[in-house]
C-alpha cells in the first residue's frame, strides 16, 4: 500500500500551552493537514468523495481483485486510488459492506475482516464498469491538478 506523506505546514502552531501532541510527539493544533497518498500526488481534500452504490461497488471490486481484506486495508485501498468515502471511513466501509453481505457478494469472516463471496457474471460486469468510470473520474481530477501545477 501507499504510505501518506505530509507536506510541510503552511502556518505556524499558535501558542497554546494546552496543545494536544499526536503519539508521535509532533503538535497538532495549529498546523493544517496537508496529508496525501504519495503515489498520486491529490490531497485529501482532492480525493474524490464517493458513498452509496460507488462506495459499495469500489469496494466489492477490490475484494474480487485482491482477496481477503480488513477494514483498515479497504480504507487504505481507497485512499491509494484517490478516493474518500464520506464520514468516518471505518464506518462507512462496513455499512457498505453490510448491505453487500446481505447480497452474498462479500463475506464477513470476523469484525473489520471480509472475502470475496458469489457473484452473477452481469452483476460483476455493471460493477466493473462503474468502478472503471470511478477511477477515469480521479485521473481527471489528478490531470487538473497536474495542469495548474504547470500553469
Amino acid at each position: 500500500m501507499c504510505g501518506f506523506v505530509r507536506d510541510p505546514p503552511r502556518t505556524r502552531p499558535q501558542p497554546h500551552s494546552h496543545r494536544r501532541r499526536s503519539d508521535s510527539g509532533a503538535t497538532t493544533e495549529g498546523q493544517p493537514l496537508d496529508v496525501r497518498p504519495a503515489c498520486h500526488g491529490l490531497t485529501v481534500s482532492q480525493l474524490l468523495t464517493v458513498s452509496g452504490t460507488d462506495l459499495r461497488y469500489l469496494l466489492t471490486a477490490y475484494l474480487f481483485d485482491h482477496g481477503p481484506a480488513t477494514g483498515e486495508e479497504l480504507v487504505d485501498a481507497l485512499a491509494y486510488h484517490g478516493f474518500r468515502p464520506i464520514g468516518r471511513p471505518s464506518k462507512a466501509v462496513s455499512d457498505a459492506l453490510r448491505w453487500e453481505t446481505a447480497r452474498a457478494r462479500a463475506i464477513r469472516i470476523s469484525r473489520g475482516n471480509y472475502r470475496p463471496g458469489t457473484m452473477s457474471r452481469a452483476t460483476r460486469h455493471r460493477i466493473i464498469a462503474r468502478v472503471r468510470t470511478l477511477h477515469d473520474e480521479v485521473a481527471a481530477l489528478s490531470r487538473r491538478r497536474d495542469a495548474g501545477l504547470t500553469a
